[in-house]
């Protein structure tokens, strides 16, 4: 998921919060203690809640599910067995456009490939998402 901001508004998303450019470098010079004084100082009793409108792209459960048993429980990007099992036992993994359907990839199993955790955010967060993403390319189809 992706959210636009006008550049006025810009902040930054940080381990799924959103922080302002200016607290980020701040916060880089802070010792943790310095750190922690930060974050419990005026904690409020309650979050605030905040609106939020998202785009969703519908998806074919079939290329879902497609994914998910051609994977037979292996993370198609390290190999490696899926990391725990979900409520209903199955092997968790998480399914993958190659090509983004925001950037209008289509929603086809020749271009969806099943994950781990690990390797799904290591695309969507990882310094070498791209990369990683693009050699997947070659496991598909």
């Amino acid at each position: 998921m992706f959210e636009l901001v006008a550049i006025e508004n810009a902040s930054i998303l940080k381990y799924g919060h959103e922080i302002s450019e200016e607290i980020s470098k701040v916060s880089e010079s802070l010792s943790l203690e310095e750190l922690f004084a930060k974050a419990t100082d005026g904690v409020p009793a309650r979050s605030t809640v905040k609106e939020r409108k998202t785009n969703y792209y519908q998806r074919c459960e079939y290329v879902r599910l497609y994914a998910l048993r051609k994977a037979k429980g292996k993370c198609q990007g390290c190999s490696k067995e899926a990391p725990f099992r979900n409520k209903k036992g199955e092997p968790y993994l998480e399914v993958h456009h190659i090509k983004r359907l925001s950037d209008g990839g289509p929603d086809d199993p020749r271009w969806v490939i099943a994950l781990c955790p690990n390797c799904h955010s290591r695309i969507h967060n990882g310094s070498d998402g791209k990369e990683f993403n693009d050699t997947l390319k070659n496991l598909v189809g």
